[in-house]
């Protein structure tokens, strides 16, 4: 069920006035990482302003506590249930799309016996073959 067609962060006299002004009355439909991201419902829309301040991502998703790296990738999808599953153990955890290339490198490992876990898929080899 579509929201109304307005920011939903301009929820206060102060956020309105944040909106952007130079399109007033434009808003986009939040994608599915950015309301993850927000925590907007579904069928949410916003100002240009909003998504690039609410919906912007610095940060790994992942819930373990060590160190992570500095470069940010796109985390695969497989693992948003997992993370969020862990997630609600660990203090300040905010879901999100991005894992650092540490996280990504060691994560199949640390979650394989969790429930939700599901396993990256195979790629399966093409042959072709040519008639010479």
């Amino acid at each position: 069920m579509p929201l109304e067609k307005g920011c939903i962060f301009a929820k206060t006299r102060s956020g309105t006035k944040q909106c952007s002004s130079e399109n007033s009355g434009q808003y986009k439909r939040l994608t599915d990482s950015q309301r993850r991201v927000s925590g907007a419902p579904t069928g949410s829309y916003a100002c240009a302003y909003h998504v690039h301040n609410v919906c912007k991502e610095n940060f790994c998703c992942c819930p373990i506590t060590w160190e992570h790296s500095e470069t940010l990738v796109k985390c695969p999808k497989r693992f948003f249930e997992v993370f969020d599953e862990e997630g609600n153990n660990v203090d300040g955890y905010k879901p999100g799309t991005m894992i650092c290339t540490k996280c990504r490198d060691i994560a199949d490992k640390h979650f394989t016996s969790h429930p939700a876990y599901i396993a990256p898929s195979k790629r399966q080899r093409v042959y072709t073959i040519y008639n010479t």
